[in-house]
């Protein structure tokens, strides 16, 4: 039987409110030694993503008159902790990514996050 997302996942996600601005995401970032941060809103939902690589872009400027709401990604793929690790692994593969998000598969519920898994966990499950 194929090991589900949940077995392998990292749970907590590192966040910041869609109020913050690129400095306070980079201290963020710096403090968690993650590159990828998570965007929520004023009721904890899930409203976009920021990874380390599009911080370079602003390279040299005052990261703290930059709002984060500029710069996230809002287009971000989910997955159910419930769901076979292959499925995890295809997504990746096909969308090119590094990182997914996991959120419960409550319908009607907003999209709260609880738990990344990302391409350090699945090595590890492949060693």
């Amino acid at each position: 039987m194929a090991k589900k997302v949940r077995d392998v996942m990292r749970h907590g996600v590192v966040t910041c409110q869609a109020s913050s601005n690129l400095s306070e995401v980079a201290k963020i970032m710096m403090n968690n030694k993650t590159q990828f941060v998570l965007v929520v809103d004023e009721m904890g939902e899930a409203c976009g993503q920021v990874r380390g690589f599009q911080l370079l872009k602003y390279f040299g400027q005052d990261l703290s008159k930059i709002p984060v709401e500029e710069v996230m990604e809002e287009n971000f793929i989910t997955i159910s902790p419930h769901a076979d690790l292959p499925e995890a692994v295809s997504i990746m593969l096909k969308e090119g990514i590094e990182c997914l998000i996991i959120v419960h598969d409550i319908p009607s519920q907003p999209l709260k996050p609880v738990g990344t898994i990302s391409l350090s966990e699945i090595i590890a499950e492949m060693t």
